[in-house]
């Protein structure tokens, strides 16, 4: 699974693609023995692909290590039997370009990464945020991850039509709550 530059996507990512929990224990331990059961039981329910490490993976209570711990069982529990996209959002930019590079370095299929969060940023910081961490990984693909309500940042439709000059930004993951705000992306060749 991945990108060539001369021969284009090696593979496709289609179906159901599902953000699974991360297991944490009563005081907020992870509980990582559990990923192998949890990953059973969403293949078995039909499941094309996994994004781990996203907003109902609760990352932003873990720290790097536990980020990195919690892809790594996932990566293992899966074992090549669908696609592991790695979310690498992280509020400091350093931080999320550690997780892009052990994402690719443990076999994750492609990253993606919500829009800076916290702190309002302008549209050029918000697209450069986004270029940075793709070329992170030039080898996977990138999605961009819209989620305005939690983010606090909308990835404007001029923002990601942009960033597809990059070569392995590959698709966007969108949490908005309209389909006007959705439809502009539908128009997009494929």
């Amino acid at each position: 699974m991945g990108y060539d530059r001369k021969t284009g996507w090696t593979a496709t990512f289609r179906g159901v693609v599902v953000a699974p929990l991360t297991p944490l224990g009563d005081g907020g331990e992870l509980r990582l023995e559990l990923v192998p059961q949890e990953v059973e039981f969403l293949l078995k329910g039909g499941v094309s692909g996994l994004m781990v490490g996203g907003t109902t993976s609760e990352f932003i209570t873990l720290d790097v290590a536990e980020r990195r711990d919690v892809l790594e069982a996932f990566v293992r529990a899966v074992d090549g039997r669908a696609p592991v996209i790695a979310h690498i959002g992280h509020v400091d930019r350093r931080s999320a370009g550690l997780l892009a590079a052990h994402a690719r370095d443990v076999g994750a299929d492609a990253t993606t990464a919500i829009a800076p969060y916290y702190h309002r940023v302008s549209e050029p910081a918000c697209a450069d945020y986004f270029a940075t961490l793709a070329r992170v990984t030039p080898d996977l693909p990138f999605f961009v991850y819209n989620y305005p309500d939690a983010a606090g940042n909308a990835v404007s439709f001029g923002v990601f039509e942009a960033l597809l000059d990059i070569p392995n930004v590959a698709g966007a993951k969108h949490s908005v709550a309209t389909f006007e705000e959705l439809e502009p992306y539908l128009s997009l060749p494929r």
